[in-house]
């Protein structure tokens, strides 16, 4: 008998509490959202006054599910940027679609650790397809490693870590087997507007 799902399969259907709190959550996505257009950007709410509502002593006692997505939803709100307006021109930090909004909500709820190939496949092949296409879109070789980072300062880290091993390589430092104790100094040039991360990341990597 073949493993493969049937097309005809019902998706399968959400225990009740999950049900409720998923719907909850959505509810107050939505809400969020189809204000975007008219809401003024800046927050209404500093640090403090978000903390006051959330609550800043460590409660004695566990709260209701739904009592903990509202409390939530209703304090944090006030002190949000309207990043996804379509009158946000700050920075260029924010607006997503909507279908990427969705598949994040996918992968959120289908929670993959997704570290090795074998126990991840559906996620595995996602990121080499889009791996994929993203050198075939810049015009680089098929063979090129590509990797997706949390933020700026990975990207960042990623970056300097290749370049400092390509350095010392070419002038015999094996960084993976020898380490940074006894290398050859390396000396890095960045602009004076450079961002703040490519100063973290030099430090993560023992450059200074």
């Amino acid at each position: 008998m073949s493993d493969a799902p049937s097309r005809s399969a019902a998706a399968p259907e959400l225990r009740p509490l999950d049900d409720d709190l998923l719907g909850l959550a959505h509810r107050h996505a939505a809400a969020w959202l189809d204000t975007l257009p008219e809401r003024p950007i800046p927050p209404r709410a500093g640090v403090e006054e978000v903390m006051d509502a959330l609550g800043r002593e460590l409660p004695e006692h566990g709260e209701r599910a739904d009592a903990v997505i509202d409390r939530l939803a209703e304090a944090a709100e006030p002190g949000l940027i309207a990043i996804g307006s379509p009158r946000f021109f700050g920075w260029v930090i924010g607006g997503t679609q909507p279908v990427a909004l969705a598949a994040d909500w996918l992968v959120s709820a289908w929670d993959q650790n997704s570290g090795l190939r074998t126990i991840t496949p559906g996620a595995v092949a996602v990121e080499e397809i889009a791996s994929s296409w993203l050198l075939d879109l810049l015009g680089l070789p098929a063979g090129s490693d590509v990797g997706f980072a949390t933020g700026a300062t990975t990207a960042q880290f990623a970056c300097l870590a290749a370049a400092r091993d390509e350095v010392l390589r070419r002038v015999g430092w094996d960084v993976e087997e020898q380490g940074l104790g006894g290398a050859p100094r390396i000396r890095w040039i960045a602009g004076a507007e450079r961002h703040g991360t490519m100063d973290l990341a030099a430090r993560y990597l023992g450059l200074g």
